[in-house]
């Protein structure tokens, strides 16, 4: 090699210069994720700043303001040029105080850092007040700034100074006067209902998002409760008051959150200090869904979500006493062994499993809480245990028991959780709930009753974050239960299928790192749709949703793709059926899904916060379908889900504009849809520009799976050589070796398994997918050339989907049981075996059960087993007390195709004869053909067969008889008509 000569100064210099310019741009671009907050001081004034807002404190001549409230991002500064405003007032003892009254001392400001689990959160400023007139008082006016684009959180302590009683009447807690330039203001009211007007507000008690016609906005966020007790009792709650309101541009210039003097007023004991009241203010660039971000990443900061992973847990409330399932014996013999089978991470064992009420020694169906906790923890799950800080049980009523507005009261069920429930049955986390805050109606040491009730939460709040402090790994969990319920037909209140009015919990009444539950409470009563409208509201991180409730929750298991795509959606799952009704293959199901989602490297993605793409044409209705992404900080790789449960809109065809992708990358789209039979519905989707996906959007078409709903892989193209588009959950990691020809993949995943590894041909726009053994070891090698693809790209374009039809060509009532060779060539599927997909061919039963009538190898018109089976012939159906559907999704490939459908009145005699209409519809609900079928026919076992094209529905419903019922269906070749 030849000797280089040396390079001069100059160009030494300069390559250096370069290099650290691009050090820098780099590091700002890394940095720009989560840019850590910042205060600076000058003398008596404090800047507070982040990657999203700069507020500038100060404190001066008696006078506490804002002088600057900064939009980083739109580079907008909201109190330039307006008017000053008094940042709060209080009415003490009926005399108005002001922050700029110029009444006040500084006589301390301290800076630290918010700091929990290990983790620096923010900053925090503090300032401390005092005055002398109208009495001696003190504030503690206290500002967090939190990292990235979060925003500031506003809480104050108030102090009295004197050796006398002191009451706060009524006051402003946050004011600002922010402009009123043309706008739309968006705000919830009810439980999660959205509205917008382009005006002002009067007591809204949520929250105020406001996105100016500028393209630009803030938002404020009170932590607040949902109904507040007006009367002492149980069940007393009013939706209509709550302890505080946000006043926008209401007859006045300004916004501001005030306390509502109907629900509280706060008296302070002779020198007692006492937190007041929070307020969450942030700002955004765009529109108001970016309003909604803006409040989820900084409540995502604010309550501190250190670890959150996805959770589901089986709860025990609804297996019922009666039948003695709460024990030792069945969590040791059936729940524990089940729940680790299915993929579960903990279980909840619900109100009722001690007594005498006030302790923590367990009743007498449990015989040692100790050794059970151990056992729960080493099978791997975690324990979890109700404890009510009232010290009752809630079927006691609501407003009995321990106070906990009473300091001794907390230090109590604090040594109990401390002691018994963590450090001898192994407990992880807390259910809290039973009414805790009714009104007490007479003065106490401790509280008065015009502030009983926020003592309360601010008794509850202490224990919870002791103990999520001290233990960062235990979660609080507060229910619907922890305010008075509102009862129901509370007017003005939506209210969901249960009927119990205004039973939800607000953002006071959340702990760091916990959870709220929301349990289908609200107008909407379903969770999918209660957690979009929570976005923006709640912190998804700390949302719970109870699947398993409502009429049918004592059996609710639905083994279901449909339903286990919207397990991510909360953060905490809870299932309430009872373990010993599940069946091998639901828990096989249920274990291929969670085996998924806790692999490392889809874990990782699920553990940033969900980023809601669609709910409807129309936001505010959240009609569906719905559609929901996470991506990675980088955003190279993200997981798109989608699914149409309620088919509110009769519409499965939408684009997800995937505005949180970035538009400068390209991107490949794998679909990874699990479908019902327990696999993978892998289909390359395509090359996509990110700008494409931004603003056109990815067309998704639910109708295209075996059920309304899909899931995504979303990849980052990178090279233009071949290179892993997805692999799937037996790949722990992998390392790439790539050239323009060649790809080696090393895998690490788990021992003795086969895996899926796609890797994507960009010369070919295509995919070649290929089966990984990975060997004892836990390691395996794949190599893949440039030119070798198995699938095509296939783009969705439900835009032109062909209509869907059917045509009735035939009955038959000859051929009885002996269908083999006559009908379902192509997929055949038969009630009491299991349901599998067949060619491509899916079938999925709806609101039907199996009922097996028993084995019968003599009647005729029993169907005979498939080729290949072995065993006793099952007389069986699918059956509903009315009508039920059964949804046929063929693949997609050119039509049409023959549909048979047999229905067997096997108990006839015994029974009532039945008489059915059978009926092939859109998924949509339109009628296409129906066909009836007589005691007659069901009675000898009826065929029915239609020539169809496209996904249609089966349904099957009872003119005469007992019940509906079918017995088999089956997909032949079809010639057009």
């Amino acid at each position: 090699m030849p000797i280089q000569p040396p390079k001069s100064n100059f160009l030494v210099t300069r390559m250096k210069q370069r290099l650290a310019i691009m050090a820098l741009a780099l590091a700002a671009l890394f940095a720009r994720a989560a840019e850590p907050a910042a205060i600076t001081v000058s003398g008596n004034t404090w800047t507070l700043q982040n990657e999203a807002i700069q507020v500038v404190v100060s404190c001066a001549q008696g006078h506490l303001s804002l002088t600057r409230l900064s939009n980083q991002m739109a580079e907008k500064d909201y109190l330039k040029d307006q008017a000053p405003e008094s940042l709060f007032s209080l009415v003490i003892n009926g005399q108005t105080v002001t922050a700029s009254d110029g009444g006040w001392t500084l006589a301390k400001a301290d800076l630290s850092d918010i700091k929990f689990y290990g983790k620096t959160w923010g900053k925090r400023l503090e300032l401390s007040l005092t005055r002398t007139q109208p009495v001696a008082f003190s504030v503690r006016q206290v500002f967090e700034i939190y990292n990235g684009r979060a925003g500031l959180r506003v809480l104050s302590f108030l102090k009295n100074g004197t050796d006398q009683p002191v009451t706060i009447s009524a006051s402003d807690v946050f004011a600002l006067n922010l402009p009123d330039r043309p706008h739309t203001l968006h705000y919830v009211t009810g439980n999660l209902m959205w509205n917008a007007t382009k005006a002002g507000v009067h007591r809204v008690g949520r929250n105020v998002i406001t996105s100016y016609d500028t393209g630009d906005g803030w938002f404020v966020v009170p932590e607040n409760n949902w109904a507040t007790s007006l009367v002492p009792g149980p069940a007393k709650a009013s939706a209509q008051e709550k302890l505080l309101y946000i006043h926008a541009w209401d007859n006045e210039p300004k916004v501001r959150v005030a306390s509502n003097p109907n629900a509280v007023q706060l008296t302070l004991f002779p020198r007692e200090e006492l937190e007041y009241f929070s307020v969450n203010f942030g700002v955004f660039k765009g529109d108001d869904m970016d309003g909604r971000m803006a409040v989820a990443e900084h409540l995502r900061q604010r309550f501190k979500y250190h670890n959150p992973a996805h959770i589901l847990s089986t709860n025990d409330w609804q297996w019922g006493y009666h039948k003695r399932r709460r024990t030792d014996m069945n969590y040791r013999d059936i729940v524990v062994p089940k729940a680790q089978a299915a993929g579960f991470d903990r279980v909840l064992i619900d109100d009722g499993w001690y007594a005498p009420d006030d302790s923590t020694t367990p009743a007498r169906n449990w015989t040692d809480m100790a050794a059970l906790g151990q056992y729960i923890n080493d099978h791997g799950l975690k324990p979890g245990h109700w404890f009510s800080l009232q010290g009752r049980f809630c079927t006691r009523g609501w407003g009995e028991g321990r106070d906990s507005a009473d300091p001794a009261n907390i230090d109590f069920k604090l040594k109990q959780m401390q002691e018994d429930l963590i450090g001898k049955y192994h407990s992880s986390w807390d259910q809290v709930d039973a009414g805790l805050l009714w009104k007490t109606d007479t003065e106490t040491a401790y509280s008065h009753p015009a502030d009983s009730v926020y003592r309360k939460i601010l008794g509850m709040k202490r224990y919870m974050n002791t103990i999520a402090h001290q233990h960062p790994d235990f979660i609080m969990q507060t229910t619907c239960e922890v305010d008075n319920p509102g009862g129901p037909g509370e007017e003005g209140l939506g209210v969901g299928t249960h009927g119990v009015g205004n039973q939800n919990v607000g953002l006071i009444q959340l702990a760091d790192n916990g959870i709220m539950g929301m349990f289908r409470r609200s107008e909407y009563a379903d969770d999918v749709r209660d957690l979009f409208a929570a976005f923006g509201l709640f912190p998804l991180e700390g949302m719970l949703s109870t699947h398993g409730e409502g009429k049918d929750y004592a059996t609710a298991w639905q083994d279901s793709p449909l339903w286990y795509y919207q397990f991510l959606l909360a953060r905490h799952t809870m299932i309430y059926s009872w373990p010993g009704d599940w069946s091998e293959t639901s828990v096989a199901h249920l274990r291929f899904f969670n085996d998924w989602r806790k692999n490392p490297r889809i874990q990782s993605i699920l553990n940033e916060g969900m980023l809601p793409v669609y709910n409807g044409a129309d936001r505010l209705k959240n009609e569906g379908p719905w559609a929901w992404m996470f991506t990675n900080e980088s955003k190279s790789q993200a997981l798109l889900f989608a699914l149409n449960h309620l088919n509110l809109t009769k519409n499965n065809a939408f684009a997800a504009k995937l505005r949180w992708l970035d538009p400068d990358k390209t991107y490949v789209v794998e679909e990874i849809t699990q479908t019902p039979d327990g696999g993978f519905n892998y289909v390359f989707r395509g090359e996509y520009a990110g700008k494409r996906l931004v603003k056109e959007g990815l067309p998704i078409d639910l109708d295209d799976g075996v059920e309304p709903c899909a899931a995504f892989w979303i990849q980052e193209k990178t090279r233009s050589g071949p290179q892993v588009l997805y692999a799937d959950a037996p790949i722990f990691r992998y390392t790439e070796r790539s050239s323009l020809t060649k790809l080696a993949v090393e895998i690490e995943g788990a021992p003795n398994s086969t895996a899926n590894l796609i890797v994507f041909k960009p010369t070919a726009n295509a995919v070649e997918k290929q089966v990984v053994k990975i060997g004892p070891t836990g390691k395996a090698t794949a190599v893949f050339d440039a030119a070798t693809v198995t699938d095509e790209a296939r783009p969705l374009a439900f835009t032109d989907a062909a209509p869907v039809t059917a045509k009735f060509v035939r009955r038959d009532v000859s051929t009885a049981g002996q269908w083999r060779g006559k009908y379902g060539s192509l997929a055949a599927w038969l009630a009491g075996q299991p349901i599998a997909t067949q060619n491509g061919y899916a079938l999925r039963p709806k609101d039907a059960a199996t009922y097996v009538w028993g084995k019968d190898d003599h009647t005729p018109r029993v169907p005979e087993l498939p080729a290949g089976a072995t065993g006793s012939k099952l007389a069986a159906c699918w059956t509903a007390a009315t009508d039920f559907d059964l949804q046929m999704t063929p693949p997609k490939a050119p039509g049409p195709w023959q549909l048979t459908v047999y229905v067997m009145d096997y108990d006839n005699i015994r029974n009532p004869a039945r008489a059915l209409e059978i009926s092939i519809r859109t998924r949509d609900g339109k009628v296409l053909d129906t066909q009836a079928a007589t005691p007659a026919e069901t009675g000898a076992g009826i065929y029915l067969t239609w020539v169809v094209s496209g996904p249609v529905t089966i349904h099957a419903r009872k003119k005469e008889g007992f019940n509906a019922v079918v017995s088999g269906v089956f997909m032949d070749k079809g010639q057009r008509e």
